[in-house]
């Protein structure tokens, strides 16, 4: 049977467009210049007459062509005219954002062909920073913030890889990641913990590869996940719940790449479960404490999120009754959101106070230490005068020994070298006796100085004590509200996750 020549017209269009066009030309950007170019080309195969009458056939050939790229086209022909208009993803977009969007699914598409690439694990993959950038640079003609084009890329990535539901998607450290979902093999206690492996051999595989640091180092990362995935900001409390534990095996992922390059994938993902084991109160608690810091500093949205936490029962968007969880401490005590509200002033206030306590510590003990060492120079001072006059006095005293016999050889005999001498005596003796008086006025006015310099020592170590003895005041004060802030950040960290 012979093709018809509606179907030789919509095969023409199409060969022609996929020849002159690449698979990824929005559509809205076709122009009435390639248009008449299409038509230049038809009236050579078919002529003017019978192209035109086949405008059928011509929409057929543009919506194949557009199909492979995923884009539904309408589109209106009238003689030598074109109107064509691209659907657009998402419903009220502007064409610049569905134009972003579908430049976003075009790269990704392309990294999903190549997926292979991006591997680190058969269930991880990394995108680079200089993929990551490509992708952002989608929007680069349109005003949008970070989280905006995050958002995007995730909707968009999901689409193109495809994940799953429980599959999730990293930003860090300005890379992507994707962390597909590996279910357990074994089904019950410590095996489907640890997919299979013994906790004994794990707990040595960790101590043998893992430094002391990595709990910190895994800790450090919390924040950067908290902005990018788990934001207490964009994010409710029920989906925050579901997501969370998959989201830090995926950050957990991430920091043990270092240290587990040469193992397999299973024996890598038993070591997950194990370190996630030891670290998931630690990684829940850090969150709390992100989530109160941002209640507050006021932000509305972490405000909702942490009163969501008060108990009562609601429905869900399936009618199904869901009890919300209590913010219930070791103590028994229910705490809500202005006790807590009341708590975190009352701490960051205490603990402004404790910091600046030991800053005033700090610069009272460095004054006291400085006059202190002064003091203590000043002491050896005084006591090397009062040595000198003690020995000068000693000197006097032989001297004056001394002159007393030579007085009395001459009140016996005198002569001339007996005069002499006695002369000379007395003027070493009025000598030295005028140098012990001045080094007894300089001795008594340094001893002055040196008792007031003593007191002012000892009112700079009273300045310090009482400064510490304040501090000990606020640290109690300090303790009990800290005690406080720990059963709710506790009770906090429990709910995050629905205990």
């Amino acid at each position: 049977m012979s093709e018809s020549i509606s179907s030789k017209v919509s095969n023409a269009v199409f060969e022609h467009l996929d020849k002159n066009l690449p698979l990824s030309f929005y559509a809205n950007e076709f122009s009435v210049q390639q248009y008449e170019s299409l038509l230049k080309h038809l009236f050579g195969l078919f002529g003017e007459e019978s192209t035109l009458s086949h405008t059928l056939a011509i929409k057929q050939g543009f919506k194949k062509f557009f199909a492979q790229s995923s884009q539904e086209i309408s589109i209106h022909l009238d003689a030598k005219e074109i109107k064509l208009s691209k659907s657009r993803k998402k419903e009220g977009i502007s064409i610049l954002l569905d134009k972003a969007l579908f430049n976003l699914g075009n790269q990704l598409g392309i990294l999903s062909e190549n997926k292979k690439d991006l591997e680190l694990r058969s269930y991880l993959y990394e995108f680079s920073q200089e993929k990551l950038l490509s992708l952002h640079s989608c929007f680069d003609d349109i005003k949008i913030d970070l989280n905006q084009a995050r958002s995007h890329i995730r909707e968009e990535a999901a689409l193109q890889f495809p994940l799953k539901p429980r599959d999730i998607i990293l930003f860090f450290s300005q890379k992507m990641y994707v962390r597909l979902f590996v279910p357990p093999h074994h089904k019950t206690g410590a095996e489907k913990r640890f997919n299979g492996y013994d906790p004994e051999k794990l707990a040595l595989l960790y101590k043998e590869r893992f430094n002391d640091e990595f709990t910190q180092k895994l800790l450090n990362m919390v924040d950067e996940l908290e902005e990018s995935t788990l934001n207490f900001s964009q994010i409710d409390n029920r989906s925050f719940q579901q997501k969370f534990p998959d989201t830090i095996r995926g950050l957990l992922d991430l920091a043990m790449i270092p240290y587990v390059e040469d193992l397999d994938d299973e024996t890598t993902l038993a070591l997950n479960g194990y370190i996630l084991r030891l670290n998931f109160d630690k990684v829940l608690g850090e969150f709390a404490d992100i989530l109160l810091e941002k209640v507050l500093n006021r932000d509305k949205a972490a405000d909702q999120f942490l009163k969501y936490y008060n108990g009562e029962t609601i429905m869900d968007n399936n009618a199904n009754k869901i009890k919300k969880s209590s913010l219930v401490d070791t103590d028994e005590n229910i705490w809500n959101y202005s006790a807590i509200f009341s708590i975190l002033t009352q701490h960051r206030q205490a603990d402004k106070k404790l910091l600046s306590q030991e800053k005033i510590i700090e610069e009272k003990e460095s004054v006291y230490l400085k006059i202190s060492n002064e003091n203590k120079q000043m002491k050896l001072q005084y006591e090397k005068l009062v040595s000198q006059s003690q020995q000068l006095q000693d000197s006097l005293e032989t001297q004056r020994i001394d002159y007393n016999e030579l007085k009395e050889k001459e009140e016996i005999k005198s002569d001339k070298m007996t005069r002499s001498k006695l002369l000379s005596s007395e003027a070493r003796l009025n000598a030295k006796e005028k140098e012990l008086s001045a080094l007894k006025i300089a001795a008594d006015s340094f001893k002055i100085k040196f008792k007031n310099h003593t007191i002012e020592t000892n009112n700079r170590k009273l300045h310090v004590d009482r400064a510490k003895n304040t501090m000990e005041n606020i640290e109690k004060s300090f303790s009990e509200l800290h005690r406080n802030y720990s059963l709710i950040r506790a009770a906090l960290a429990k709910a995050l996750i629905g205990r």
